[in-house]
């Protein structure tokens, strides 16, 4: 069994998050880079936080997202992981009919580019 478990300490907690990333999974993964507009990254982070905390994170189906902030440009990338393709359009459609106003406005100031992923293999130095 492949397994890759993720602990971040996020730059403002002092609490350690828990992602576990393995191929032997049925889960969705979701990659979206987000490209946010010139001098608004950190305001699109702030955002992204808040609707993934407060309103995808109730959604059935939703098992984890990690956000993470580009050293060399606007960029902003999402792994996040669903339970179905089923469960992560269901939250898409909540969010397009108004469900999650927070995240409507995370893709008002930056633009998308979300692709659906399986996790094929795990790489860990070797000892």
């Amino acid at each position: 069994m492949s397994l890759f478990v993720l602990a971040c300490t996020p730059s403002n907690s002092s609490s350690t998050q828990v992602v576990t990333i393995t191929a032997e999974t049925d889960l969705i993964t979701r990659v979206n880079v987000l490209t946010a507009e010139e001098g608004k990254q950190e305001e699109v982070i702030e955002i992204l936080k808040d609707g993934l905390n407060n309103e995808m994170s109730h959604q059935p189906g939703f098992v984890s997202a990690t956000i993470h902030r580009s050293l060399d440009s606007e960029n902003i990338t999402v792994y996040a992981q669903w339970s179905s393709q089923q469960d992560f359009d269901a939250a898409v459609q909540h969010r397009s009919s108004g469900g999650a106003p927070t995240m409507n406005k995370v893709f008002s100031i930056a633009q998308p580019d979300s692709h659906p992923y399986s996790v094929v293999s795990i790489h860990k130095p070797k000892s």
